[in-house]
């Protein structure tokens, strides 16, 4: 069965600022067809003081979409405090500050990733949907794919405009001044795969923090099983029937239930010490042996036994010879009587 829970609980340090490299944490999980994939968290830390964002990737995923979350959106122009440049010559995409234009806003195009798309509206002939071919280090600007170029010349957008993008960027982390994580504490990433599969994995963070100290993390667990095949099947006193498979996993395939007639002597023998049932048995009634109370199971009391067959046979063979002995010595004795009767005639 493919992933839908996961708990995980880690350590962001608190030093970490919005410069320094993303904080990666890779982890098992099973799509919907059975196989196993290595997902991988990725943290980086936001402008804003006490948030991180978490985005996942992984080889083969065509789409990873988080909730909490929200379509990336950015409103610029005059009074917004950020102004849009563009760039066709360079392909380029940038959000400086309104009050220090050679200044650029860094962490504006955070949460995107190359491929996405992203339309500008509010320019003078730039408006339009544009592919990211690159994100520069501190998520200040973007490069527009060539296959997408800007139609129009160079300009600063002044007016209210700014750009959008189909992509859900996740809520970001955020933490109390104490390090102990706030929201979201249970976010949901909804996965797709190129071959068909998905996930909708429900993570519970609960635990997690920012505190001194480096990036760990210290638990994580998911519900998944991969597929695998059943190597050998065992009982045990509740009825239940226990795989074990190839992957080094045991779970209860099957649970035994007991049937109870209202005539037992009214079953029908059938050979091989087996019985039917009959109209004279009744129906049967099925219950299981931990709620119903009737009986109790020994698990492989049928195929052990605690007598030692050898020792049981040589008692058998002592008895024998000393039943033979006695035997022969009665027949003597009454021989010998019979033949001293005749002597004394």
């Amino acid at each position: 069965s493919g992933t839908t829970k996961a708990t995980m609980q880690f350590n962001l340090p608190s030093t970490g600022q919005f410069e320094d490299p993303v904080l990666d944490k890779t982890f098992p999980i099973v799509d919907s067809n059975g196989l196993q994939r290595n997902v991988t968290a990725s943290f980086s830390k936001r402008p804003d003081d006490n948030q991180w964002m978490m985005d996942f990737k992984a080889d083969n995923l065509t789409n990873a979409v988080q909730t909490p979350g929200n379509t990336f959106q950015m409103t610029t122009g005059a009074g917004t405090g950020k102004i849009l440049k563009l760039g066709p010559g360079n392909r380029n995409i940038s959000v400086q500050s309104e009050f220090i234009p050679s200044a650029v806003v860094p962490g504006m195009f955070q949460g995107l990733k190359v491929g996405d798309s992203i339309s500008l509206t509010g320019t003078t002939a730039n408006d339009g949907t544009y592919e990211i071919s690159a994100l520069a280090s501190d998520f200040g600007s973007i490069t527009i794919s060539a296959a997408t170029p800007l139609l129009g010349g160079p300009e600063t957008v002044t007016t209210a405009g700014g750009a959008t993008s189909t992509r859900v960027v996740g809520t970001p982390l955020i933490f109390s001044q104490k390090g102990q994580l706030t929201s979201p504490i249970t976010p949901t990433i909804n996965l797709s795969w190129d071959n068909g599969a998905t996930n909708t994995v429900a993570f519970d963070l609960f635990g997690s923090t920012q505190l001194n100290g480096g990036f760990d993390v210290n638990e994580f667990g998911q519900d998944g099983l991969t597929s695998a095949n059943m190597k050998e099947v065992s009982f045990d006193e509740k009825g239940h029937v226990v795989g074990r498979f190839t992957d080094g996993t045991s779970r209860i395939v099957y649970k035994v239930p007991l049937a109870i007639f209202s005539n037992v002597n009214g079953l029908e023998a059938k050979t091989g010490s087996l019985y039917e049932e009959s109209n004279l048995s009744g129906t049967r009634t099925s219950v299981f042996v931990d709620t119903g109370g009737i009986a109790t199971i020994h698990t492989n009391s049928l195929e052990l036994s605690n007598v030692d067959l050898a020792t049981q046979f040589t008692q058998m063979i002592q008895v024998q010879q000393a039943y033979n002995s006695s035997a022969t010595v009665f027949k003597t004795v009454d021989e010998l009587t019979t033949t001293a009767r005749d002597l004394k005639r």
